[in-house]
């Protein structure tokens, strides 16, 4: 795999955040796997390509029901998460469990799945230190919320996303989460990173692995150039949320409790 160094620079994130991405706003591209290191050697991130057969699930994704949601700015975006999610008390889940996908898309949860310890793989073979760091926060999280075989215990699945800018909150600190890209005729789509002034043109079945916690990063406009097209991004990530959650019995339990008192008062 070929390397690159790239120039981190300060950004006013103000001029940023929230703002939709466009290809203007760096001046480096991008379009073939290599490993990015900035000029003080520190590994930024990593283009690769995934060594597995993706067409079973380009299938599937294709029949997933996505949910719909305008951002800020007024941005139309269309995913649908899988794997583990934590309690969120303020958005009345006031329990750990399982994403909605699973019981919807079965066979397209366990390709998924299936497809995460491959990736924990190849992430472990490109950036062992980070990957160890990594595995020693994820023993934090029990076993029934962890997707098996993988440092993971979530995802989400954006379909043909522009993205503004923003960072991943809530992912573990100083690890990578990891983007299996799947296109076919679309035009556009980059993933630009301001902060090194770098965007990244993804291809078909290549796998992004960065700090989405702490780098700054955006997708611009696509365009479909045919009836069948797609840009299909599929994020691997550790939620810091899972450290906290108890057996599932446990957390219903305390969700019974909860909902209890609440009738109390």
């Amino acid at each position: 795999m070929k390397l690159k160094t790239v120039k981190k620079r300060k950004i006013n994130y103000k001029d940023y955040v929230r703002r939709r991405a466009s290809v203007d706003d760096c001046l480096n591209e991008i379009t073939e796997p290599c490993k990015v290191f900035d000029q003080e050697g520190n590994l930024v991130c990593i283009y690769g390509m995934l060594n597995a057969d993706t067409t079973d699930l380009v299938e599937e994704l294709k029949n997933v029901n996505y949910h719909t949601s305008t951002r800020t700015g007024g941005l139309v975006t269309t995913s649908r998460i899988f794997g583990f999610q934590p309690r969120l008390e303020r958005r009345q889940r006031s329990f750990c469990n399982q994403t909605s996908l699973c019981k919807e898309h079965p066979t397209t949860e366990g390709i998924l799945r299936n497809l995460a310890s491959k990736i924990s793989d190849q992430y472990l073979t490109n950036a062992p230190d980070i990957y160890e760091n990594h595995k020693e926060m994820f023993s934090e999280v029990l076993e029934e919320w962890k997707i098996q075989g993988s440092l993971f215990t979530s995802g989400i699945i954006n379909k043909n996303n522009p993205l503004s800018y923003h960072f991943d909150s809530g992912n573990f600190d100083k690890v990578l989460s990891c983007m299996l890209v799947l296109r076919k005729d679309m035009e556009g789509g980059w993933l630009c990173v301001p902060e090194i002034d770098t965007k990244f043109l993804l291809k078909h079945n290549s796998l992004f692995m960065f700090d989405g916690q702490s780098l700054l990063h955006g997708v611009t406009p696509m365009s479909e150039a045919s009836e069948d097209a797609y840009r299909f991004s599929i994020v691997y990530y550790s939620l810091k949320g899972m450290w906290k959650c108890l057996t599932l019995t446990e957390e219903l339990l305390r969700s019974r409790k909860i909902e209890l008192e609440k009738l109390k008062k």
